[in-house]
């Protein structure tokens, strides 16, 4: 008797159970890493707490401010090398009450007896509504009033804005957290004013209602003279003085503090601005968003045609570059994109590369066929040596953004500047979020035997480009700004094949509190994608050595002198300081060849970020590459 076969019903019953069975593993699975995640932050807190307590007894006589103790005094003494972002506690009773302590998006408050957790960020632990609210003219015109919205939370930020008119339903701006409503209004009669501010925990708050009614028209404002100032660790205000006029300010609607005119913020915030003058007093709001002090001056540097973006959840938005557009501490990396100089012609969401340029497009989706490439900024930063001898175990890298040069000591617990910055002492650098590829319709990308030479390549999640020679991949890399190139690069940059220093460079940044060792090296969109799934040429050579074999080789007759790392060993042990060779050796489990005379080149990423093979330099066909951008 034949064995009978499975029928095609069967096979696809079949089917269906393992696709189900996979899916609820996978969701369990998830639900796990998320509570094992979770369990240690908390754990983690607890430690602190214990770690405070400890500090208290030492330090009897400890003055505590008002606002807290932040937890970094203890860095150097009780908590050293913490994985916390940020904290305050202070004392209660002779024991550690924490005000907040925050960690990526989690979150704690309180005691040991009485702590409470979260994932959803610090405001959402905030139980109690905003503390104030309140509603302010700021201007008059002929027929309309444009009123200030104004709140404030000391425990978490306030996220919407309504106003209501004459006890009408309240409404917003377009933008919830825009605070400046305009009214029409066509009559002289008084009307009734309020406002409702809700802070991240979904908490409201309305204000008094106040009168107001149309006036002659006034026009007392308060006008910044430079109000495209750029990023930077502190912002400098410069109004229009009048003699007859009195500037007062407040970011907490109280406690307003007089000046002249000239006034410095040292932290992004929203600030309600007072102005007197003839009996008659009026209120400007500014949100200020372009102040940060954690790159300590080693700020995104676009060239002439780069657009800078920001990740909304769903859509990459172009962003103000005059604004800080990124949030570092918070695993936010700066982003840009370069766009295509001319629409499509007959695509109605296509824009030009003028557009996108333009103060017009801020705020606007980048369209996705617009989009050449995506390139992500890797400030400069010292680092805090950590495994020179390589024998440590995977460790948080501790990592100061800085703009300055540091040369110190070959010893571990010293900072030195990373090396992949000196090669021009450059502020940070561009590099490419994906592999390069290129387009579908093209041959090179239907087939690996194809006409590599002089090929328009593009950074998007796509296929990447393979089965190419260290040479070519070098020369395509460096020819990215040649004149009337597609992407619009100035003579100003020098794109490049990443190095091995920079590639580390990368590494070290995402094994610090900045980062995740994940698909993406901060573990959302804004991070440098797949450095850990193909393997990767980058300009790494022994010795300047091209290599033995003739038929089957690098493509090189000379190498490059810049942008090159030269390795004087065939061991490890002769590696260069920051190349995730030898520091980062017992990171993970890989398997990693160093260069010799024989395969002269290198590759990285085969099976982890960590990982290091020798080569040929020959085109091969799981290895692909990614190219860099000084500006």
């Amino acid at each position: 008797m034949k064995n009978k076969g499975f029928t095609l019903l069967e096979l696809l019953s079949v089917t269906v159970a393992l696709i189900i069975i996979f899916l609820l593993s996978f969701v369990t699975l998830k639900a796990i890493i998320k509570n094992s995640k979770y369990g240690a932050f908390e754990d983690s807190v607890y430690s602190l707490i214990d770690a405070i307590d400890i500090y208290i007894a030492d330090h009897k006589f400890l003055e505590i401010e008002k606002s807290g103790i932040d937890i970094k005094v203890l860095d150097d003494s009780v908590l050293k090398n913490n994985n916390f972002d940020d904290g305050l506690f202070t004392i209660n009773d002779n024991k550690a009450k924490i005000i907040y302590i925050k960690q990526d998006n989690y979150c704690a408050k309180g005691t040991k007896e009485k702590l409470v957790v979260t994932d959803k960020g610090c405001g959402t632990l905030d139980s109690s509504k905003p503390t104030k609210a309140d509603v302010f003219i700021k201007n008059i015109s002929t027929n309309s009033i444009y009123l200030v919205a104004a709140g404030y939370d000391p425990d978490s930020e306030i996220i919407k804005y309504e106003l209501s008119i004459d006890n009408g339903k309240y409404y917003t701006n377009s933008n919830d957290l825009d605070n400046v409503f305009k009214v029409d209004l066509n009559d002289y009669n008084v009307h009734k004013f309020k406002v409702r501010v809700t802070n991240e925990a979904g908490k409201t708050l309305e204000s008094k209602v106040k009168e107001f009614k149309l006036k002659k028209d006034i026009n007392i404002n308060i006008y910044e003279t430079n109000n495209k100032e750029s990023v930077k660790e502190e912002k400098q205000f410069n109004f229009t003085k009048d003699d007859n006029v009195k500037y007062s300010y407040s970011d907490s609607l109280e406690n307003f503090k007089k000046f002249n005119g000239n006034l410095t913020i040292g932290s992004n915030k929203i600030i309600y601005f007072k102005i007197e003058k003839d009996n008659e007093t009026y209120y400007n709001t500014l949100n200020i968003t372009n102040i940060d002090s954690v790159l300590n001056g080693s700020y995104p540097k676009l060239d002439d045609n780069m657009i800078p973006v920001i990740y909304d959840g769903n859509n990459w938005i172009v962003a103000n570059k005059y604004k800080k557009y990124w949030s570092y501490e918070d695993k936010i990396w700066a982003n840009s994109v370069l766009v295509r100089k001319n629409k499509i012609a007959d695509d109605s969401n296509s824009n030009s590369r003028e557009y996108y340029l333009s103060s017009d497009a801020i705020g606007e989706k980048v369209y996705e066929k617009d989009i050449l490439a995506f390139y992500v900024w890797i400030p400069k930063y010292k680092y805090r040596l950590f495994n020179i001898s390589g024998k440590n175990k995977k460790t948080e890298i501790d990592i100061i953004f800085d703009k300055n040069t540091i040369k110190g000591e070959k010893a571990d617990d010293n900072f030195i500047t990373h090396n992949a910055f000196l090669y021009n002492n450059s502020n940070g650098f561009w590099v490419s979020k994906y592999e390069s590829s290129v387009e579908e319709n093209t041959d090179c990308y239907l087939t690996l035997n194809c006409n590599k030479d002089n090929l328009l390549i593009y950074s998007l999640n796509k296929k990447p480009i393979t089965n190419i020679s260290i040479s070519n991949a070098y020369s395509i890399s460096s020819s990215l700004n040649k004149i009337n190139n597609i992407y619009g690069l100035s003579s100003k940059t020098t794109p490049h094949l990443i190095t091995n220093l920079e590639w580390g460079a990368i590494v070290y940044l995402t094994n610090s509190k900045y980062g995740l060792d994940d698909i993406s090296t901060t573990g959302n969109e804004t991070g440098v994608m797949s450095m850990n799934e193909t393997g990767e040429y980058v300009m790494a050579n022994y010795n300047n050595h091209i290599g033995y074999n003739k038929e089957n080789n690098s493509g090189f007759t000379k190498l490059p002198k810049k942008y090159i790392d030269i390795y004087k060993s065939i061991s490890v042990k002769g590696y260069i300081l920051g190349d995730a060779t030898m520091e980062t050796k017992n990171f993970k489990e890989t398997k990693s060849e160093f260069v010799n005379s024989e395969y002269p080149f290198m590759i990285r990423g085969l099976d982890s970020m960590y990982s290091y093979n020798n080569s040929l330099g020959n085109p091969i066909e799981n290895v692909s590459f990614r190219a860099v951008i000084s500006t």
